[in-house]
């Protein structure tokens, strides 16, 4: 997900998490599909929920706001880390300017994200009943997931 330039602090917002959703999404999504979402500020955005009910998404509301047992894409951000570094083993030493680094390591990310596969998306999502499950079997505490 790209910063937002129009944002105060040059962040993520509504605007920056809307637009993934719809280039991102929107084209995979199927209709059936219920989406989760934490807590987080720019998912509980009016704008966030407009574009929600517009687009006749379902979602979970009542979500909790930090469940890495339930998040499936808390399980890609190592895959995606040991990815970047098999891409761009060099990345470390990158040389520039700060903005010139903070770029050039968002265009490998998403470079890196677009290379791994949708299988593995997948495969997270379709594991989300057996999440569930254990995370009510622990009643809330650890689980292996």
């Amino acid at each position: 997900m790209r910063r937002d330039p129009r944002a105060p602090k040059k962040g993520y917002t509504a605007n920056s998490y809307i637009r993934i959703l719809r280039d991102g999404l929107l084209p995979i999504l199927e209709t059936e599909s219920v989406s989760q979402q934490d807590g987080a500020e720019i998912h509980r955005a009016k704008a966030t929920k407009k574009f929600f009910k517009n687009k006749c998404f379902s979602w979970i509301q009542d979500w909790p706001p930090y469940s890495p047992d339930l998040n499936p894409i808390e399980h890609c951000w190592p895959m995606l880390k040991e990815h970047m570094y098999r891409l761009y083993p060099d990345m470390e030493t990158w040389k520039g300017s700060d903005e010139a680094i903070q770029e050039r390591m968002e265009d490998a990310l998403v470079h890196a994200w677009d290379q791994m596969r949708t299988e593995m998306a997948h495969n997270l999502v379709n594991s989300m009943k057996e999440r569930i499950e254990a995370v009510i079997t622990s009643k809330g505490w650890c689980t292996r997931f």
